[in-house]
């Protein structure tokens, strides 16, 4: 595939203070790429929540093509490209973004399963989910004209490629 049709991929997590700051901080770097140090990409954001308690807004922006696709690779072996195709609609939204959650204990339950050579760390870490306790993607996605219908068919056609649909 000669032009991957990605802007960009941002991370997102919150930290709260009740949480390990740096295991939240491993988990968004795991995700975004597991065997590449990005972490002079990683922004972080201390704010206050409602009750006076201490979160840190963790945000990583990934442009680099090789490492996109690296990872919507890993998204779609994790959840089939059958739930990728099905479920690809109601998580683009009309800026050609495709929205993703994913759990932050399975990220790091998988992250530690993966450092011991276990395979299965991989697939449970980028299991997609749609709880609330977790690291939220977004995908920009590239199409033209920029449109959402323009852009699931631009994916539909890559999960295609990579699942072997």
């Amino acid at each position: 595939m000669a032009s991957l049709p990605f802007h960009k991929l941002t991370l997102r997590a919150f930290a709260h203070q009740t949480e390990f700051l740096t295991v939240v901080r491993e988990a968004v770097l795991f995700l975004a790429s597991p065997h590449a140090a990005l972490s002079e990409n990683l922004k972080e954001t201390t704010t206050e929540g409602y009750h006076g308690n201490r979160i840190t807004v963790l945000e990583l922006e990934v442009s680099r093509q090789c490492k996109i696709r690296d990872f919507f690779q890993r998204v779609i072996e994790a959840n089939g490209p059958e739930r990728m195709l099905l479920e690809l609609d109601e998580r683009m939204d009309d800026d050609c973004q495709l929205h993703m959650r994913f759990d932050k204990d399975r990220v790091v339950m998988g992250m530690k399963m993966a450092e011991k050579g276990d395979p299965e760390g991989m697939n449970m870490a980028y299991r997609l989910s749609r709880g609330e306790n977790v690291i939220k993607a977004v995908l920009k996605v590239r199409a033209y004209p920029a449109r959402k219908s323009a852009a699931v068919e631009t994916l539909k056609t890559l999960i295609k490629d990579i699942g072997g649909s």
